[in-house]
């Protein structure tokens, strides 16, 4: 549990303020019974149909957090990553949990007042449709937001990037924290291993037999390089998850 939270829910399907009733049926589309055989074709095509429109959101904001670098807005050593989960950590959730942690960003700030400064930039682009607010005791701080693109967004990206169905934009989950507080998720005191559990032992030892499988256990994940975004290769993404791996042989996850 965090020392503070906080935490509201909305009606938006799209950006677009619906009843409770209209809500209750939109949302349940969304959903999935994980321990069902056909989850992960279920699975593959909710990514298909929503890949494209996301990755334009992530140029989008990568482009505007390169111009406010420009104009000294934020420094230079503010970060932006961005992932699609993959369906096999999907299917360790809660079956019926809504998918809108599916296509996800997060952005490093150097200081917390970068770090309010970009979720206020950020914030401006989109409606929130869940928050939460994270200071745990293991040194944790973040602030993680649901977001879909507001309406004016949502055309601005269509018309820049050529999405022709803005009814695809997917719902984003975000994570606004410090480089600090991301070092520290990853090899410090607050390190997701540690939470979640994960034995570094038995990581290696399937990193070595190659057994980690492409579009199934490995996400896809995107980090910002200058004023791009680069896709991650596989080795670099199971690095950036498991900082602890050796990678002595290349894998080919390719087959």
């Amino acid at each position: 549990m965090s020392n503070s939270s906080s935490e509201k829910r909305a009606n938006f399907i799209n950006g677009i303020e619906v009843s409770d009733e209209v809500a209750k049926k939109l949302l349940a589309k969304q959903k999935y019974i994980l321990n069902d055989s056909a989850y992960l074709e279920l699975y593959n095509d909710y990514v298909a149909q929503h890949k494209e429109p996301f990755k334009a959101i992530m140029y989008y904001f990568n482009d505007m957090l390169t111009e406010l670098k420009g104009k000294s807005k934020i420094s230079d050593f503010t970060e932006f990553r961005a992932r699609i989960k993959a369906p096999q950590s999907a299917l360790l959730n809660d079956s019926e949990k809504v998918l809108d942690d599916v296509f996800a960003m997060e952005f490093l700030g150097a200081t917390e007042t970068e770090v309010d400064f970009l979720l206020s930039s950020i914030s401006e682009k989109c409606i929130t449709t869940r928050e939460n607010d994270h200071d745990k005791p293991n040194g944790y701080k973040a602030k993680h937001r649901v977001f879909y693109i507001n309406k004016e967004t949502m055309k601005k990206i269509a018309k820049e990037f050529g999405i022709k169905d803005t009814t695809l934009f997917p719902v984003i989950e975000c994570q606004f924290k410090t480089i600090a507080v991301a070092i520290e998720a990853n090899t410090g005191t607050a390190a997701h291993i540690d939470y979640k559990n994960i034995d570094p032992e038995i990581i290696q030892k399937k990193y070595n037999k190659g057994e980690f499988k492409l579009g199934y256990d490995i996400p896809q994940m995107w980090v910002s390089k200058g004023n791009e975004m680069v896709k991650l290769s596989s080795d670099e993404t199971l690095k950036k998850l498991y900082p602890f791996l050796n990678i002595s042989k290349k894998k080919d996850y390719t087959k």
